[in-house]
């Protein structure tokens, strides 16, 4: 039996997955960040390649995050106009 929602559900899951990135990302970024902080030059080189990483996995699941959250209030907005299985087969 197909379950109601199963497509917002399976989205919900998704968006959970990507929380779970920016939690990773701002946790390590802290360590990194300040490991830099203290670091010499040399170190600070590769570290900085990492910072970098870190904050661009940050910036791109916060942004995904935000999208999923739009897209899910507008989807329990539409789902009630979607076409219905007559309307489907007579277009």
């Amino acid at each position: 039996q197909a379950v109601d929602e199963i497509f917002l559900q399976a989205s919900l899951n998704l968006s959970r997955l990507t929380e779970g990135n920016l939690r990773i990302a701002e946790k390590n970024l802290q360590a990194v960040a300040r490991k830099f902080q203290h670091a010499a030059d040399a170190e600070k080189q590769e570290l900085r390649i990492i910072c970098k990483r870190l904050i661009e996995m940050r910036e791109f699941n916060r942004r995904l995050i935000d999208s999923y959250k739009r897209f899910i209030e507008e989807w329990r907005s539409t789902r009630g106009t979607l076409p219905s299985v007559d309307e489907f087969l007579h277009d």
